[in-house]
């Protein structure tokens, strides 16, 4: 499958330089630190509150949190997060779960989850982009949301949202055109005339509205596209003035993600990166301006749930952590733009806990892990629970471990890869998972 985000923007592929300097005799110490302080867990697929009890402290009173997976399209990541989610939701409170997915596409998510009709399995596969929207781990998280707020016991409904960039089907995003085509059809709805104008006006562009095709625009061309994309935010809020609701909400964030994806179109180099070709500096400058339209639509979302909304996130572990994405195929860049972990921690501070998710292991006909001994991962293979939880923030009362986790460690990345981060600074704790297997389509 080909998943745009796992070698472009969450992956750092390619050589991590020599990891020598990595293994510290700390290394040891520890690892008996983390003996002594992690929380094992059951099994991913097992529905357990008491197992989760540990996420309790880790969490706090924190509005947001954000888990990240080491690798797409692997069951463990996904099943525990349904699980978390279930957990969060019945004991914590949580109001919110945000997927890396294409936010237009969520609407139909979003309105299924609340009761409107529709086939769970047609709702997920067009709701839900990258290719996420083909796994039965997605339409499990799907069908419990509807069922959870089916239940009148359960006066606070339970809200779904993608928060990436519309139009996901590969790193060109094809389908970037459901952004303006769903502005468009509000428009139509509330002021027809208005509506039929733009959309004859904006179709001449719209076959060529992805990162590939954007470049066969002459600049004339891209600055009245740009335009259009600014005439039709300002007319759908005309339009919209009388009756505002959900629906004027939806349209006008379509139209700024329109906006968004011109932006990261303009930005976006000729050739993509591979294992063979790093990225340039101006792949920094795009994946900066989707991660950045990730926190600006989350802020969006959360400015939507109210001040009492508690909201899950859940993206790639390279998007959520606090830390430059270095290593790899961003070896060459001088400076990487901000992550979405980076943008959350400045704007949430300690309202914010991030969570990355490990595994050692792999198994189902995945592609063999990279090999590096000291690895984050492999570190935590030796602390001796099958599947735990390790809060990094325990280790401040430990001057030895806080000491090891301020250092840079190498951490795996997309199965075949891997990045390098100070553990302590990237993350609030981790959930060691042991083994990834395929997920299940």
């Amino acid at each position: 499958m080909n998943r745009g985000p796992v070698l472009v923007f969450a992956a750092a592929v390619g050589a991590m330089g020599s990891p020598a300097t990595l293994g510290a005799p700390s290394d040891s110490a520890f690892v008996q630190w983390a003996r002594a302080h992690a929380q094992p867990l059951p099994p991913s697929d097992t529905v357990s509150d008491g197992a989760f009890e540990p996420f309790g402290a880790i969490v706090g009173r924190a509005r947001v949190v954000a888990f990240g997976e080491p690798a797409h399209d692997t069951h463990e990541p996904l099943a525990f997060r349904n699980r978390l989610f279930r957990y969060l939701v019945e004991r914590l409170g949580f109001t919110t779960i945000v997927l890396e997915s294409g936010l237009t596409e969520s609407y139909r998510v979003h309105q299924y989850v609340s009761g409107d009709a529709g086939d769970l399995t047609e709702v997920v596969a067009n709701g839900i982009t990258w290719g996420f929207g083909r796994l039965a781990e997605s339409r499990e998280l799907v069908g419990w949301l509807r069922q959870y707020n089916q239940d009148s016991v359960h006066r606070r409904k339970v809200h779904f949202y993608g928060m990436d960039l519309t139009g996901g089907d590969t790193d060109q995003l094809p389908q970037a055109r459901r952004a303006v085509d769903f502005a468009l059809r509000y428009l139509a709805s509330r002021d027809p005339s208005i509506g039929q104008n733009l959309a004859n006006r904006f179709e001449p562009y719209l076959e060529r509205f992805s990162a590939s095709d954007y470049r066969t625009l002459s600049p004339a061309d891209r600055v009245k596209l740009s335009g259009l994309i600014d005439e039709l935010r300002e007319a759908i809020e005309r339009a919209g003035a009388a009756d505002g609701g959900e629906a004027l909400d939806w349209a006008l964030r379509s139209a700024m993600v329109a906006r968004q994806l011109e932006t990261f179109f303009r930005l976006t180099p000729a050739e993509m990166p591979t294992l063979e070709r790093p990225a340039g500096g101006n792949m920094s400058r795009a994946s900066g301006a989707r991660d950045s339209s990730m926190a600006a639509n989350l802020r969006w979302i959360l400015s939507r749930e109210g001040p009492t909304a508690r909201v899950l996130v859940f993206a790639h572990n390279n998007h959520i952590m606090n830390a430059p994405l270095t290593g790899g195929i961003w070896t060459p860049l001088r400076v990487t733009s901000p992550v979405l972990g980076v943008n959350l921690r400045r704007w949430l501070h300690q309202d914010l806990v991030l969570i990355a998710s490990s595994a050692a292991s792999v198994s189902g006909g995945l592609p063999p892990l990279e090999p590096d001994p000291n690895s984050l991962d492999d570190l935590f293979a030796r602390v001796g629970f099958e599947r735990f939880v390790l809060d990094f923030r325990a280790a401040r009362s430990d001057r030895q471990a806080w000491a090891w986790l301020g250092r840079p460690r190498s951490f795996r990345s997309a199965i075949t890869s891997h990045v390098r981060i100070v553990p302590r600074t990237a993350y609030d704790a981790v959930v060691y998972l042991g083994s990834l297997s395929p997920a299940q389509h």
